[in-house]
């Protein structure tokens, strides 16, 4: 049996190819469009006119909710985690004492994912803010169960 190894590619490897090949115009890429193209796996939560393709936080008077991506897995972790940790932060900055990981649309997650859930609570208790985890589906219920780390996070539908 062989072995084989495909390339890596990329959001902007597929762009810049589309551009070679297509003479009509093409809309800006991530590079053009800022920082948030490239996280399309975060979304805004609330109203008004601000970007859906962010990641949220909503701040109350003393809650913030973080969607979870659809897919929490090891492709998305790392973008999920530096947003999760940044948004933590900027919580901690406005005096925000409970924060919410809505997991709704959450339909895939993988130990890694696992692993930045744990992060997220660490880094909450660290901050003294209560995180809450809500409309978390049957299987991440059942991941978290089956991992015996059900104990570390409080849930609400």
């Amino acid at each position: 049996m062989e072995i084989v190894r495909l390339p890596k590619v990329n959001h902007r490897h597929i762009a810049s190819e589309a551009q070679q090949q297509s003479p009509i115009p093409q809309p800006a890429g991530p590079a053009m469009l800022g920082r948030s193209a490239m996280r399309p796996h975060l979304r805004l939560v609330g109203g008004g006119g601000e970007r859906k393709d962010q990641a949220a936080l909503r701040a109350e008077p003393v809650q913030a909710v973080l969607m979870v991506p659809e897919r929490l897995v090891a492709d998305t972790r790392a973008a999920f985690r530096k947003e999760a940790l940044h948004y933590l932060d900027r919580a901690e900055a406005q005096s925000v004492k409970d924060f919410s990981l809505e997991m709704s649309k959450t339909v895939e997650m993988d130990a890694s994912g696992l692993g930045i859930l744990v992060v997220i609570q660490k880094k909450a208790k660290e901050l003294g803010i209560h995180m809450r985890v809500t409309k978390a589906p049957a299987q991440v219920r059942y991941l978290l169960l089956l991992t015996k780390l059900e104990h570390l996070f409080e849930f609400e539908d």
